[in-house]
């Protein structure tokens, strides 16, 4: 059975936050979130976490998003989250000694009905 206490969820950015659970798509505001059951908040945790931050080796890592009363709720500075925008992923890999993770550019143009195809609402596809 569910943990079905009621806790409050913080977001420690400035900016709204999203997570799924159970199928259900939830936004946390900056700050306080009350009103989220305890079953919610492995979910908003595992999909919020600060990028550059999990340790290849124990799977640790510092998440945006804490309970209230069980976690370290602290927002976290500007700089920082700015610091982890140039990671492309939840590990630090040359803290933890592995290869430095590589961009790969996309092989492929997409084609169809994307914002450079031309087409419009009111264009439909005619096959042939």
């Amino acid at each position: 059975m569910p943990d079905m206490r009621v806790i409050t969820l913080v977001n420690r950015t400035p900016e709204p936050l999203q997570f799924t659970a159970d199928g259900q798509h939830q936004i946390l505001q900056p700050g306080e979130n009350p009103g989220f059951f305890a079953w919610q908040a492995p979910y908003a945790k595992a999909q919020n976490p600060l990028f550059g931050s999990e340790n290849y080796y124990t799977l640790d890592y510092q998440s945006l998003v804490g309970v209230k009363g069980e976690d370290d709720c602290t927002p976290f500075p500007v700089e920082e989250l700015v610091a982890a925008l140039d990671n492309v992923e939840r590990f630090a890999r040359e803290r933890d000694g592995l290869r430095p993770g590589v961009k790969v550019p996309n092989r492929h143009t997409p084609r169809g009905r994307g914002p450079s195809s031309g087409a419009n609402q009111n264009a439909f596809a005619v096959g042939r």
